[in-house]
């Protein structure tokens, strides 16, 4: 895949200052990308660790070959990371990325964020905000950060809170419609749920309706259906 405009401008200014553009075409796009998240959080601190130096060129291993790796690792140490258009470079991982692709890189930034021993809140995040960029769900993003014994326990119960709120807040809604489609009101008790549901099935089966056409028919399923899952939500 050959590297857009945009990359490949960014990469002339801020990379190949210090390298040729062969050997930047010896390296994917999506390569750059990462060398350049890297490189963004092993300075968010102020300065590259020896520590994040090692974990930097230990990991690159598995994603480069040997005359690549030297590449990659000198490319994360002295890129310049001034002036970044985060949203376009946003844009562009995920046009040409997975899900699990981006997932694995989160995964990776927390390697890389932990292997001086603590994972500060501007590390955490900054990884945070790139999960919610790369379209991975909350919970998702959560149980990788549980794998790592260094993490905010400050920040976790906040972010718990907050979903375990929303997902809350949609089993509400989803009971409100739930009464709305049975035609009750919330108050109703679970005899009432009872009742109105065996009225409801008995006036859309099939066999209460064989004079209707087709398409009518087609209604009345789709209605039973809707019916079936309301039930279901405040029988629960």
């Amino acid at each position: 895949m050959k590297p857009s405009a945009f990359l490949l401008s960014y990469i002339q200014q801020h990379i190949l200052k210090t390298h040729s553009l062969n050997e930047f075409h010896q390296l994917h796009p999506f390569d750059w990308q990462l060398i350049i998240l890297t490189a963004y959080l092993a300075n968010i601190d102020g300065q590259f660790s020896f520590f994040e130096t090692y974990k930097i060129q230990q990991t690159f291993k598995h994603f480069f070959n040997k005359t690549q790796q030297e590449l990659a690792c000198t490319s994360a140490k002295n890129v310049n990371l001034d002036n970044i258009n985060w949203p376009q470079f946003i844009k562009e991982i995920n046009s040409i990325s997975s899900v699990k692709d981006r997932l694995q890189v989160i995964t990776f930034l927390f390697e890389i964020a932990c292997t001086d021993g603590s994972l500060v809140d501007k590390e955490l995040s900054f990884i945070h905000q790139l999960s919610k960029d790369f379209d991975i769900k909350e919970i998702t993003f959560l149980k990788v950060l549980d794998k790592y014994k260094m993490w905010n326990k400050t920040f976790r119960s906040k972010v718990m809170g907050k979903l375990t709120a929303s997902q809350e807040n949609e089993k509400q809604q989803q009971r409100l419609r739930a009464f709305t489609i049975l035609g009750l009101l919330p108050h109703a008790n679970i005899d009432d749920i009872k009742k109105r549901y065996r009225e409801l099935m008995k006036k859309h089966h099939p066999d209460a309706n064989p004079h209707l056409s087709s398409s009518e028919m087609i209604f009345h399923r789709k209605q039973m259906f809707k019916i079936n899952e309301a039930y279901a939500i405040l029988t629960k």
